[in-house]
């Protein structure tokens, strides 16, 4: 579809990564937000006069995930508008160049197939589209509360397997696929074994990519890199300031991993403590340190995003590259200076919220005008 709109490869990969992550980050219940619970409950048991529950304290903390939000607005005001800039715009340009080019059309994947089935005129109909994705999201939510347990909605995706749930999920929807091609007789069995091999051919070069991407994250983790950061930053932190400084490391951390559950695992448990130990030792009130750690917990959350939407060994950039048939060097050049412009933003929302005391009812409206601006 986006194709024949001649919308690029490289805005659609955009649109998919910087509408994933920032959502489930701010989702009141999701497999992230079990596994952030999860990170908060082992930083609390380091601070035992702290009281509040572990999920209590990632609601209080929802409204400093200033990078969340705002992607969120960034994306929609972009795809509303229909108006690029920097490395994107230069991919739109490409794109209407490769229009009258043939040699240059390297973004259209699809339109030799697109242009046969427009000279068959097969017939189609909605739900060959939506009964497999149905299927996908109602398997992979069966699997989360098969494999989960407890006597809440919370306590069940706390605990769930979300591996086994996504690929229990995945395999029945393939399942539901092929009964219905058959059945309706869409495709040819040999048609329809192609199709599915052609699919797992376009995603062998990604998993290359993750696994090194997963072993260069293992391999940071081993070294402790987190660890010393924290120890080098730790002795001269202000209070105040450390929301927007676990940002930025969080960020970095993320960046150079390529995994934000691994940049969230690591640092949580050393910074919800090292906040609480700083807000006592200067004397802060008990109301006041919790803050602290309320946007130390969304920084930690919110930068590791931002250096994941960044990082060009990301796995969910990488996916995203994969999904949308995106070149993958050029989804991280173009979404780069998308990321970059509200993780700014972001950095100067927290020093304004936590140094310099402005309320958050101004700080928002402030961001948002800001990005309207840059936009439009």
């Amino acid at each position: 579809l986006t194709d024949k709109l001649r919308i690029s490869r490289a805005k659609l990969a955009y649109l998919v990564d910087a509408t994933a992550a920032p959502v489930a980050t701010i989702a009141l219940v999701s497999t992230w937000i079990g596994a952030m619970v999860g990170f908060i409950a082992d930083a609390s048991e380091k601070m035992p006069n702290f009281n509040e529950s572990a999920y209590a304290v990632f609601l209080s903390s929802l409204p400093y995930n200033f990078y969340a939000f705002f992607t969120i607005l960034f994306v929609i005001l972009i795809a509303w508008s229909g108006r690029d800039f920097a490395t994107m715009l230069k991919a739109r340009i490409n794109l209407y160049k490769a229009k009258h080019n043939p040699e240059l059309d390297t973004y259209n994947l699809w339109k030799d197939k697109i242009e046969d089935d427009e000279k068959t005129k097969k017939v189609s109909h909605w739900s060959n589209a939506v009964v497999p994705i149905v299927t996908l999201v109602l398997g992979t939510v069966g699997g989360l509360f098969i494999t989960g347990e407890g006597s809440s909605v919370q306590a069940i995706i706390e605990s769930a397997d979300s591996y086994k749930a996504l690929l229990w999920g995945s395999l029945l929807s393939v399942a539901v696929a092929i009964i219905m091609t058959l059945s309706k007789k869409l495709l040819e069995t040999k048609e329809m074994l192609e199709g599915m091999m052609e699919g797992m051919h376009t995603m062998f070069d990604g998993l290359l990519i993750l696994v090194l991407a997963w072993a260069l994250s293992a391999q940071t983790v081993e070294l402790g890199t987190a660890d010393y950061l924290m120890s080098v930053f730790g002795e001269t932190l202000n209070a105040y300031w450390l929301p927007a400084i676990v940002f930025i490391l969080s960020a970095l951390t993320a960046f150079a991993t390529g995994s934000s559950w691994g940049t969230m695992g690591i640092l949580m448990p050393l910074v919800v403590p090292l906040a609480w130990e700083i807000g006592n030792n200067t004397g802060l009130e008990y109301a006041m340190t919790a803050e602290i750690i309320y946007a130390s917990v969304s920084s930690v959350l919110a930068g590791s995003v931002w250096g994941d939407h960044c990082s060009p060994i990301s796995d969910t950039t990488i996916l995203s590259s994969i999904a949308t048939q995106c070149d993958h060097v050029e989804h991280v050049n173009t979404q780069l200076p998308y990321a970059m412009i509200v993780g700014v933003i972001s950095v100067a929302s927290l020093i304004a919220i936590m140094v310099l005391g402005v309320p958050a009812w101004i700080i928002y409206p402030a961001g948002v005008a800001i990005i309207v601006a840059i936009i439009f």
